[in-house]
């Protein structure tokens, strides 16, 4: 049994998993192979994983500290040069994910 899952901050991104002992080895080779060679994304997980991104961001939209966040990522989002990580969304959603957003960058 184990569980695995993904943050990200506004400079990194942390993947973890936790997994009885009894299945390290096996268990890590498996989640190792997510960052090697060509990764497979099918359809229906980058479905589930845009929905899983937007319904976070839902809950993001009520929360005060994440709102304050966002008004402060908006004050300076037009004063700041080069990839200055408060000029970034700090989540996504269906929006920003999907397949207005992969036409809009030629996707």
């Amino acid at each position: 049994a184990g569980r695995c899952n993904a943050s990200t901050a506004a400079e990194t991104t942390n993947y973890f998993f936790e997994v009885d002992a009894g299945g390290f080895e096996e268990v890590l080779d498996v989640f190792a192979q997510f960052f090697v060679g060509a990764p497979l994304l099918d359809k229906s997980a980058a479905e589930r994983e845009i929905e899983a991104v937007t319904n976070e961001d839902s809950r993001n939209r009520v929360n005060d500290d994440r709102r304050l966040r966002m008004a402060l990522q908006h004050s300076v989002s037009g004063r700041t040069t080069g990839s200055q990580s408060w000029s970034k969304f700090g989540t996504g959603n269906k929006s920003t994910l999907g397949a207005e957003a992969a036409a809009a960058a030629g996707g």
